[in-house]
């Protein structure tokens, strides 16, 4: 008789568990390099909007 490990041992997370945590994860990461990259733009020239960023009209 075989039993599944993630079955009988609570301490293995479920594949799902698992998918959810890499996602979890990678949205991090992505956040992380989003912030990375908005901080280095000049303030000036950059403004943020709606999860993008777009160039300011600075000359008119």
């Amino acid at each position: 008789m075989s039993r599944c490990l993630a079955k009988s041992d609570p301490n293995v997370p479920s594949y799902q568990d698992s998918l959810g945590q890499e996602y979890a994860r990678i949205a991090h990461l992505r956040q992380l390099s989003h912030n990375a990259v908005t901080d280095l733009m000049p303030a000036a020239l950059f403004k943020q909007t709606d999860g993008y960023v777009e160039k300011e009209k600075i000359f008119e």
